[in-house]
């Protein structure tokens, strides 16, 4: 069960970092501009820009500008949020959630299932 856990995180991390290299990659290389009702929009995204003799025209809709906008978004929230997380519970469990050496056996009360029986009266 923990080298399952250890494969998992193992995974999640190269998945992250394959992320945002991808990411990182097509902002910086496929940025290019669009002229929408006067309007100049600048994203990326991989393209084919074709060749000297036959260029590519790369067109979008209001809608695929949309969902440019929407994705370009969400891959930043996702990348910001993961860092951020790692951060915080390297913090918590440097600082905060520090072991405590205390015999915690005084703290545990020995419980049932919730049955108990009816009180006991002694009289002398």
């Amino acid at each position: 069960m923990k080298e399952m856990k250890i494969k998992s995180i193992l995974f999640f991390k190269y998945f992250f970092f394959v992320l945002f290299i991808g990411y990182y990659a097509s902002i910086t290389l496929f940025t290019h501009t669009h002229i929408q009702n006067g309007v100049t929009i600048v994203h990326s995204h991989p393209f084919s820009n074709g060749t000297e003799k036959n260029p590519v025209k790369h067109q979008h809709t209001a809608n695929g500008f949309l969902l440019i906008q929407v994705l370009s978004i969400l891959i930043t929230l996702v990348s910001f949020l993961s860092f951020s997380m790692g951060v915080l519970i390297a913090v918590l469990k440097k600082y905060i959630l520090q072991k405590n050496e205390e015999n915690l056996s005084i703290c545990f009360y020995i419980s049932s299932n919730g049955l108990r029986a009816p009180p006991l009266n002694i009289y002398n």
